[in-house]
């Protein structure tokens, strides 16, 4: 009857296409395999999760960057169907894995006190190298590109990876070690025998000494040894004789200890003090002698007039008195 609707059948897609299993390759990709239709004609359109965002057309879509595709399809009826309801599958383009194609390597370094690069650089073939300190089992901080810098002397782990790109996934990290190596301290200033003479009190040995990178300690020892532990105290003697001082320079975190050297000592007998009388120095300085009569006799050790002179005058006059008595008597 004139003027009645005629209702279409629906095409129909007989199979489904499905995605392909797709690893970025640098090429344009068909996302998904061909579907079949009957009464029409498969259609393929971009889109997103929620519909196509492209005009519908009889060519797969294809992709070349990695990443999540939605392939809406549907089957186009022909005069006699009406299209098919669209349907979406949805794609991925995996990411390509990436490669360290050179790893970084452990610089050689010895302590300078200042930042040093611990590795050299690594290389890609894609992305960037990216790098972190951490232990010898994980990276305790954040991946950059910089190059981790070390000061003291000790072991560091550093950890790098490539960090890929759009199209490449980063690798696994990996670890290398690199030791900044202990140095010899420097002694700036070497201890020193004292010259010594006992005067009763204990005396330093030696002088204290300056070191760069270290304590300096002592020892008493013997010509071939150290005979006690050492100590930041400086060894005291008291008594003459000979002495052996032991050092060495305990080098702190970044540096060696040194070697122990020995210095020997002597402490001298102190000189008895000089008991002779002092000579008269009461000559004029023009030469001429002075005034014996401004002089106070001394007769002290002269024979004739000294103190045996006058036991002589006293005995004479004891004598001559004992003659005077015994004349009276006769």
């Amino acid at each position: 009857m004139l003027g009645e609707l005629t209702l279409l059948d629906p095409a129909a897609v007989t199979t489904a296409p499905a995605a392909n299993t797709l690893t970025y390759n640098g090429s344009e990709q068909a996302l998904v395999t061909e579907g079949t239709a009957e009464n029409g004609t498969m259609q393929y359109a971009i889109g997103d999760d929620k519909g196509a965002l492209a005009d519908f057309a009889d060519a797969i879509p294809t992709a070349a960057d990695a990443g999540l595709y939605y392939v809406w399809y549907k089957a186009a009826g022909d005069l006699d169907h009406n299209d098919s309801k669209p349907v979406c599958v949805e794609v991925t383009v995996a990411a390509a894995p990436s490669a360290v194609t050179a790893a970084p390597e452990q610089n050689e370094l010895e302590y300078t006190g200042d930042a040093q690069l611990l590795v050299t650089p690594g290389a890609t073939d894609f992305g960037t190298m990216q790098y972190a300190l951490g232990s010898d089992v994980e990276p305790l901080e954040e991946f950059t590109g910089d190059i981790p810098e070390g000061t003291d002397a000790g072991t560091y782990y550093v950890w790098y990876r490539a960090s890929g790109d759009l199209n490449h996934n980063e690798t696994e990290p990996e670890v290398v070690a690199v030791t900044i190596e202990k140095v010899v301290p420097v002694l700036k200033t070497a201890p020193e025998a004292r010259v010594l003479t006992a005067d009763g009190t204990a005396q330093a040995l030696v002088t204290e000494g300056e070191a760069e990178g270290g304590t300096i300690l002592f020892a008493y020892g013997d010509e071939n040894e150290p005979l006690e532990e050492f100590s930041n105290v400086i060894p005291t003697g008291t008594e003459p004789g000979t002495y052996y001082v032991w050092y060495f320079v305990e080098g702190d975190s970044d540096h060696f200890d040194s070697t122990p050297y020995c210095l020997k000592v002597e402490i001298a007998a102190a000189q008895p003090a000089d008991s002779s009388e002092p000579e008269d120095s009461s000559t004029p300085e023009d030469g001429s002698k002075p005034d014996e009569s401004t002089k106070p006799a001394d007769n002290s050790s002269n024979p004739k007039t000294g103190a045996v002179a006058g036991i002589g005058i006293a005995a004479f006059v004891v004598i001559a008195a004992a003659a005077a008595v015994r004349r009276k008597e006769r």
